[in-house]
């Protein structure tokens, strides 16, 4: 007779980020049951056997757990293998950054939007603050060449995109040359119209930005289920 292995579940995890009040922000549960009930985590579920791929398990997490009900793209960003990140049994979790509209959301006292700057100070749920370093670093490694985070804008300025990227480099927006940063990356988002202003003074530009090719993300289309 073979060796009979146990198995380890399979999670999915999703971070889901957000663009508010003109900060970078991340959307996230409290846990109501154990383990680590009370803490504030990211929003996961587990693969189920008749998923057919892996946008399935992700509808199902953020229609059901976040009330979030309109397409959004996703990015994956690693896969942890730790027998000791959740106490309940070995877990491999597929995490995922989810890039969602502020208009859409849903907020109550379970579900909150918290500035990633100010989660440092927050002790969350099993090993998301470590994951959490993990999506910063991926978002400022991007920025200059990839920058998907700025699918969770629908039309931007120049100063919303030097706002994200001072969060992850941890530096002053005030340090920036707004004008060798437009040259720089003006170049990877698309002209949309120039913006209306009361102002005195040339009307700031608005943007909008298409992903380029990248086997990473994918759009998670709600209107297919």
């Amino acid at each position: 007779m073979g060796k009979t292995y146990e198995k380890p579940d399979v999670a999915i995890d999703i971070i889901p980020l957000v663009y508010s009040d003109k900060k970078l922000k991340v959307f996230m549960m409290k846990r109501d049951s154990e383990p680590e009930k009370g803490k504030w985590s990211f929003v996961g579920g587990y693969v189920h056997t008749d998923d057919k791929d892996e946008k399935i398990t992700i509808n199902r997490i953020v229609t059901q757990k976040l009330s979030y009900h309109h397409s959004f793209y996703i990015e994956q960003l690693k896969t942890i293998v730790n027998k000791n990140r959740d106490p309940r049994g070995q877990v491999i979790s597929i995490v995922y950054l989810a890039y969602l509209k502020e208009e859409f959301l849903e907020l109550d006292n379970e579900h909150q939007l918290f500035d990633i700057k100010e989660l440092d100070n927050h002790k969350l749920a099993f090993d998301h603050n470590e994951i959490l370093k993990s999506a910063i670093l991926r978002i400022k490694n991007s920025m200059d060449y990839k920058p998907n985070i700025l699918l969770s804008l629908t039309n931007f300025e120049l100063s919303d995109v030097i706002n994200i990227d001072s969060t992850v480099n941890n530096v002053n927006v005030s340090s920036y040359n707004r004008s060798n940063y437009r040259s720089k990356h003006e170049q990877l988002y698309e002209f949309e119209t120039k913006k209306n202003s009361t102002k005195a003074g040339r009307p700031a530009k608005l943007y909008k930005y298409i992903p380029r090719n990248d086997e990473n993300l994918s759009l998670v289309d709600i209107k297919a289920f």
